[in-house]
């Protein structure tokens, strides 16, 4: 019909399913991707790739998703939300609002020399290669939380103007942060490192915290600059902990953590660290008795050098008693005596205890057996007690002729003779600066 307008067999195409997150930070819940559907209702940046990687058709989609990449990067669009892309290449490139929420990298995702202006996000992003971001500059807070990096997360000589976060994140290989610059807080807690993290010349403006989090190969912080504290409390630590040269101006503090190698914290020699505030192994479980040894060694002398008896106290308790748990079966359990009766000569309420039991034990012991001297009272008897553990000589020539009594102030006396010293040891440790 004349004036008619002629049915169009062309349709719209259709948009891409998928949502982002929301102002909350729900999945799914926010706006829907813009771009065009490609296949199976996803945009060529969503869509995933076929599972054959010789395929032609996973060559083509790799090939149409590194053209996306290209023409976003070309119109400075670096919003990458829950995209799965190949291997990608930033390097040396100036980029602002960047956001990698969600975002899968198949390859080397490689950023070396890249400067992120503002902030920079890579939350739960997954990276299938090796993460290279050397030399690069973050001028924002950075989100690595719960990223995962399946092959080594290198970041040395970085420089992050602000905080960067990898609470809960996941690294399978070795993490690298030698000679970077970290402005704000380095966050690692509840993160799994499978590998080695390395600080090695870092220099970190606030603190480090990797409370409940795992580590399984060595950390190193050799000659670190850290202006915060360092913080391992609850943390999985199953290689070697260096603090060679390391200057701290917080505190170290690995308290109820679980140590499997070596803790060096020197406070002298030419390896020397310097620690502000206090070095705390408070609970802290090593699974290595040597180690634990020569930790408690360490801390004990950085308490002394700062003048603090109770924790030199606490810490040379410890050195000791790894020391006889590290001996054979039948030089260790003799010597608990030394741990639960003379508290190594160093715990003074453990030394204390001992003294008040024996008194009162031997005590009894004379009251009910009786034929001391001619006083068979129990306040007497006390009082005997006590001077036999002071002057063990005492007892032994004050005891009625009976066989059980001088046996026993015999007994009482060879004990006291140990006792009074570790008690007068003690308190002039504690009190009067021995």
């Amino acid at each position: 019909m004349t004036g008619d307008t002629e049915p169009s067999n062309k349709t719209e195409p259709l948009q891409c399913e998928y949502k982002f997150r929301d102002q909350y930070g729900v999945k799914g819940k926010g706006e829907q991707c813009a771009e065009d559907a490609h296949s199976d209702g996803k945009c060529i940046l969503h869509i995933n790739f076929p599972a054959n990687k010789d395929s032609p058709e996973y060559e083509d989609i790799a090939a149409k998703k590194a053209e996306k990449i290209r023409e976003k990067a070309e119109k400075d669009d670096f919003y990458f939300e829950g995209a799965i892309l190949p291997a990608i290449d930033f390097s040396e490139r100036s980029v602002l609002g960047f956001v990698f929420v969600d975002a899968t990298i198949g390859g080397v995702a490689s950023f070396t020399g890249a400067t992120f202006k503002g902030r920079a996000w890579f939350l739960q992003a997954i990276f299938e290669g090796d993460a290279l971001f050397d030399s690069a500059t973050f001028e924002g807070r950075v989100w690595f939380t719960g990223a995962t990096f399946k092959e080594n997360a290198s970041f040395e000589r970085v420089t992050f103007q602000e905080d960067v976060l990898f609470d809960e994140a996941t690294i399978k290989w070795d993490a690298f942060f030698q000679r970077a610059s970290i402005n704000g807080t380095a966050d690692f807690r509840r993160a799994d490192i499978a590998g080695r993290a390395s600080f090695g010349e870092t220099t970190i403006g606030r603190d480090v915290w990797f409370v409940e989090a795992r580590v399984a190969g060595d950390i190193l912080f050799y000659k670190a600059i850290i202006d915060g504290s360092v913080i391992f409390d609850d943390a999985a630590l199953d290689g070697k902990i260096w603090f060679d040269e390391a200057r701290i101006r917080g505190d170290v503090w690995f308290r109820y953590a679980r140590i499997g190698g070596y803790l060096s914290i020197p406070s002298k020699g030419a390896q020397k660290s310097e620690v502000g505030g206090e070095i705390n192994f408070r609970e802290t479980r090593f699974l290595n008795l040597t180690a634990e040894e020569q930790a408690c060694r360490q801390a004990k002398e950085y308490w002394k050098d700062q003048g603090d008896r109770e924790q030199e106290s606490y810490y040379s308790y410890r050195e000791m008693d790894a020391r006889r748990r590290a001996k054979v079966w039948y030089a260790r359990y003799p010597e608990l005596m030394f741990k639960y009766y003379f508290g190594y000569g160093v715990s003074s309420h453990v030394v204390l205890r001992s003294f008040l039991l024996t008194m009162f034990l031997f005590a009894g012991f004379y009251w009910v057996f009786g034929a001391l001297l001619t006083i068979g009272e129990l306040l007497m008897c006390l009082r005997f007690s006590f001077l036999t553990i002071w002057i063990p000589a005492y007892g032994i020539e004050s005891a009625k002729p009976a066989m059980s009594i001088q046996t026993i102030a015999f007994i009482e006396a060879i004990i006291g003779a140990f006792l009074w010293p570790a008690l007068i040891a003690v308190i002039g440790r504690r009190y009067l600066g021995g």
